[in-house]
């Protein structure tokens, strides 16, 4: 063993070195001499001690770069380290029964902060955690020492850039689902034993949660559990002994008081209502307790007695008691924040003792030597009044805070040094002050105007000191609007949108020096209202369609391109990016008109049109060799200030994008110069071109794919033969690259055999990836490409049979193709294109169909189109009847009840199911044969035997029937068989005969030999849906849920069956 440890200690030295000549070949080697070391050893606590010291030396190193290869990824020692640590977890949830040895808490903690590492930093090409340098930054910079070339570099250097981002990662490898139960269960268990403060168990849950929080683990289970911590009687009582003599939590404290509010808070949206609910009541008592005991420390401005160096006593800032103080406000913000449980604040002591934090001297004061929230003092002066900000949106809580005069409590905080406070406090007053009986729900226009009459108010009192605190208090607003579109949305009145589109038509023909600021809000302001609802905005877009057609416009490109900052020998870089100007003109305005013109597309694209395209042929013939070539450099700041350039040509071929997905203006791109200039930009070798967040290349690839849905326009694209680009470009990495480049390929040239496009499932996921960007979407488009675009390119990538097997598989493919069915979408180019892609599914087999007759929806609408009466007056005649009869010929390959026979094997089951119930007694079955006929067969699913069973011995004691049941839940064929020989089928309708594969077999035969059927209720008010729905028909069915009516219900039953029976006599 120390031989081993003595060879590993001396790799983890070299590894701890920036520049190594380690390869991937000895860390394996080494790896795999540990891995057999363990597969030998007896003595269990010689494995823990190695797996202690492995975990603790492999986080030393530079940023565990080793781990980003795949041959390391995929090593056992790794499932060794995930499996040693679950077992471990599980201990410790049994520690008070079983208790563990000090070997094995060193590596229950070793490990978990080893797993927590690889799970935060997989899979990424990261040199350095406090570095963005790439590769080739790199390679610049140790050119000089070590190696000739780069290939030379990486191929001698541990990690290969080269790598594609690799399918398996180490989250999928430690946190399993198995492990995260495990996981959860120990956060139950710590809310209901007590263990140590510094207890391992403590400091493993408490990172865990956090790794959950950070890469967005989150389930109901895990939120749960969490919750029943902050219920429990560990909560109070941790938060009770925080001393004040205390610097910082203590591993106990640290879990319960920060790591699960923080956790509830941060992930518990889609459940908000339910959880703020169950604690509500418990955290309200608790605070009582909590204020009662910590609410002193801040009005007397207590804090940590200390000694400097000299030996004299000196008072430091209030400590651990502080903190946890600041984040029980923080959860009683939770509380404010959820409709359902603000209320409660009405009638409990919270807003006074808060109003009590917000008038102490000692807090008043610091607050204006300090900012930021992890100043204990900030952080609870900022958590206060953010509490009171949200309780102002009820009506009543608004006018208690008014009487308690908290709009003057507010005012000594407009001029912290903190921006949040001021942002804060600010808009506290302007809302109490202006905004009279507020009421987010039923008067949510008033929330708006009272921020905006106090700017208004300040702008015409010309206070220039005010004016700049509500600029920053906008930028505050902004991140609002950017968070929550309906808190947003109050803030777009009518004031506000005509000073916005005053200060936009001003810019578009003015340019002052005094204008800089006004720059500034504009362009931020036009960036939010791009997010907002299209009918709140739509008022700014002629302006802004202005903007876009005045010479400011072309301008202002040129001044990006035509005046780089200067570089100076010796001056301090730094990063360049597009002013607040430059941001409006190139990015902001042509987003706001991609984002809104929907209903006026035709009539903006056409205005716009000519004057664009002029600025593109100066932009291209003037600029773009200088933007996408020039001279190779090494220098990195050079390469920033060039990135410029390329942001401004990445924004303005996405306005290209939007001519050439608008079919009026499509054409115009034939007569001039684009595509070639588009060719050459795709011919490039600038790497900064691929650059996502640039979108140069994935934008120009884009036009392309958008101009071949014009004939005449493919004609020109096969002239140009950009299918060698295009082969290219289809190995990037980026999906939306991919999308367009094979897209191309396979439509542009017609010998490509559609089974040999290059890897099938990437293509499928960036096809999927539109597909749910857009179908949800008001102009069912995303980044530049349109839902029905994509549907008609599928119908063609459908045929290869990996992506047909693969869509089958996935998880959301399927269900986004039938929505596109189902939903409410046009019929020729959305509903019409899915119904093929469906019908080309369906030939892969069973397994197809299966998915398909469960999905309610779609059969629904399948059996309307069906079913459906065309209008000879009709537009869409044409359309509607190719969907009849697809919906038709669909509906039939679903109902075909072969394709589940064979799907099914037959089941035999041993034990008895004879019941003992009283209310059915014995089942009286006759010895009947397969062979014989009988007078009707009994469909039903076996977990609603009690009532069938019932039904079946009351049919029997009346001695007129030959009646088959299937007792024993036997195999489907022997059911079917018996179809064949009666005259009628009883169907024990339920939710979980609508589940049973059995069931649906049984009745689709019954159908096919065209048996009658007559549909029994047998759970209360269920009705019934989907393919069950489809083959009952609209017949009544007989209700045998309501216990007096069974007799009743009997008798009605009888008379059916003979109606059937012996249809001569009725």
């Amino acid at each position: 063993m120390n031989s081993l440890l003595a060879r590993y200690s001396s790799l983890i030295r070299l590894l701890r070195k920036y520049w190594t000549s380690v390869t991937i070949e000895n860390v394996k080697d080494i790896l795999d001499e540990i891995v057999s070391y363990l597969n030998k050893i007896n003595n269990k606590q010689d494995g823990f001690y190695i797996l202690t010291i492995i975990c603790h030396e492999f986080t030393s190193i530079n940023t565990l770069k080793i781990f980003n290869n795949p041959i390391i990824i995929d090593h056992q020692l790794f499932v060794y380290i995930g499996r040693t640590f679950e077992m471990l977890l599980t201990k410790s949830n049994h520690s008070h029964h079983i208790s563990m040895t000090k070997v094995e808490e060193d590596c229950f903690y070793a490990t978990s902060y080893f797993i927590a590492y690889l799970c935060l930093y997989r899979n990424e090409p990261l040199i350095h955690i406090y570095s963005t340098q790439t590769p080739n930054d790199l390679y610049l910079s140790c050119k000089q020492n070590c190696y000739e070339s780069q290939d030379d570099w990486q191929k001698q250097y541990v990690f290969d850039f080269s790598a594609e981002k690799y399918g398996k990662s180490y989250q999928e490898i430690f946190l399993r689902k198995q492990c995260l139960d495990k996981f959860i269960h120990a956060i139950e268990d710590l809310s209901v034993n007590e263990y140590k403060s510094y207890h391992v168990k403590y400091k493993v849950v408490d990172r865990l949660i956090r790794l959950c929080s950070k890469l967005n683990i989150v389930n109901s289970s895990l939120l749960d559990a969490i919750a029943k911590c902050l219920c429990s009687k560990y909560y109070l009582r941790v938060l009770e002994t925080v001393d004040i003599c205390q610097p910082i939590f203590d591993p106990k404290q640290s879990f319960f008081i920060r790591e699960c509010p923080e956790f509830i808070i941060q992930h518990s949206l889609n459940r908000q209502d339910k959880i703020a609910q169950s604690l509500c009541k418990t955290i309200f008592g608790y605070t009582e307790t909590i204020f009662n005991k910590h609410l002193q420390i801040i009005l007397n401005g207590e804090g940590i007695l200390t000694k400097n160096q000299g030996g004299e006593v000196i008072e430091e800032e209030t400590g651990a008691r502080m903190q946890a103080l600041v984040h029980h406000i923080k959860l009683l913000n939770y509380f404010a924040s959820t409709p359902s449980t603000r209320k409660e604040f009405i009638s409990s002591q919270i807003i006074d003792q808060i109003l009590k934090i917000l008038t102490s001297g000692a807090l008043v004061d610091n607050i204006y030597e300090n900012e930021q929230l992890f100043h204990v003092d900030v952080g609870v002066t900022f958590y206060s009044i953010i509490l009171l900000y949200n309780l102002v949106l009820d009506q009543q809580l608004f006018t208690i805070l008014e009487q308690k005069n908290v709009a003057v409590i507010c005012e000594r905080f407009h001029s912290a040094k903190d921006r949040q406070i001021q942002f804060a406090s600010q808009t506290l007053s302007a809302i109490i002050t202006h905004g009279m009986n507020i009421d987010e729900i039923n008067d949510p226009d008033k929330f708006s105007i009272a921020y905006f009459r106090y700017v208004a108010n300040m702008v015409d009192k010309s206070r220039q000191t005010q004016q700049e605190n509500a600029s920053k208090n906008f930028k505050g607003i902004s991140r609002m609007y950017r968070s929550d579109q309906k808190v947003g949305g109050k803030f777009l009145t009518k004031p506000f949108l005509e000073k916005l589109k005053g200060d936009i038509e001003d810019l578009t023909v003015n340019d002052h020096e005094s204008h800089r600021n006004i720059c500034k809000n504009t362009n931020r302001s036009v960036r939010i209202c791009s997010k907002m609802d299209t009918n709140k905005v739509k008022s700014l877009l002629d302006p802004i369609i202005r903007c876009l057609r005045s010479e400011r416009y072309l301008s202002i490109f040129e001044t990006i391109v035509l005046h780089q900052p200067k570089r100076t020998a010796g001056a301090v870089r730094e990063r360049h990016e597009l002013d607040p100007k430059q941001s409006l003109f190139i990015r902001e305005c042509p987003e706001f008109i991609i984002q809104h013109s929907l209903n006026r597309q035709d009539e903006i694209a056409q205005s716009l049109c000519k004057t664009i395209f002029g600025y593109t042929e100066t932009i291209f013939n003037k600029h773009l060799s200088t933007i996408i070539g020039g001279e190779e450099t090494n220098e990195r700041d050079e390469m920033m200030e060039k990135s410029m350039g390329i942001e401004a040509l990445g924004c303005h071929i996405k306005l290209l994008n939007y001519f050439a997905s608008t079919p009026s203006t499509r054409k115009e791109f034939i007569s001039s110069q684009i595509i070639d200039q588009i060719l050459m930009i795709l011919t490039s070798d600038n790497e900064q071109l691929y650059h996502p967040d640039a979108g140069v290349i994935s934008y120009s690839i884009t036009l392309l794919y958008n101009l071949m849905f014009e004939k005449q326009l493919v004609a020109v694209l096969k002239e140009k033969n950009i299918s060698n680009i295009c082969s290219k470009l289809q190995l990037r990495k980026d999906k939306r690259i991919q999308f367009a480049s094979q897209t191309l390929l396979v439509t542009l040239d017609e010998k490509i055999d559609i089974d040999t496009i290059h890897d099938p499932d990437k293509l499928l996921q960036a096809f999927i990836y539109y597909i749910k960007n857009s179908i949800d979407e008001l102009r069912q488009s995303h980044d530049g490409v349109k839902l029905d675009g994509v549907l008609e390119k599928f119908k063609i990538i459908i045929k290869n049979e990996i992506i047909k097997e693969k869509i089958v598989e996935d998880k959301e493919g399927l269900l986004l193709i039938t929505k596109c069915v189902y939903g409410k979408f046009d019929e020729s180019t959305i509903q019409l294109p899915a119904l093929d892609i469906i019908r080309e599914i369906m030939f892969f087999g069973p397994k197809a169909i299966e998915k398909l007759k469960n999905n309610d929806l779609l059969i629904d609408k399948l059996v309307s189109l069906s079913n459906e009466e065309t209008d000879n007056a009709s537009i869409l005649i044409k359309t509607i009847k190719k969907m009849k009869k697809k919906a038709a010929a669909l509906m039939w390959n679903i109902g075909n009840e072969q394709a589940s026979i064979l799907k099914r094997k037959e089941k035999e089951k041993q034990q008895s199911r004879t019941t003992t119930d009283e209310t059915i007694g014995e089942l009286f079955l006759p010895e009947y044969q397969l062979s014989d006929t009988f007078d009707l067969i009994i469909s039903y699913c076996y977990i609603d035997k009690q009532i069938c069973h019932k039904i079946y011995n009351r049919l029997m004691a009346t001695n007129s029937y030959r009646i088959w049941i299937n007792k024993d839940n036997n195999s489907s064929g022997l059911q079917l068989q018996a179809i064949n020989n009666s005259k009628m089928v009883l169907v024990c309708m339920s939710s979980k005969y609508r589940e049973s594969q059995t069931c649906m077999t049984e009745i689709e035969y019954a159908n096919k030999q065209k048996r009658p059927i007559i549909p029994l209720l047998v759970e209360s008010k269920y009705k019934p849906k989907g393919w069950l729905n489809v083959m009952i028909g609209s017949q009544g069915n007989i209700d045998f849920t309501v216990a007096k009516d069974f007799d009743s219900s009997i008798f009605e039953l009888i008379r059916k069956i003979d109606v059937i029976k012996n249809p001569d006599e009725t």
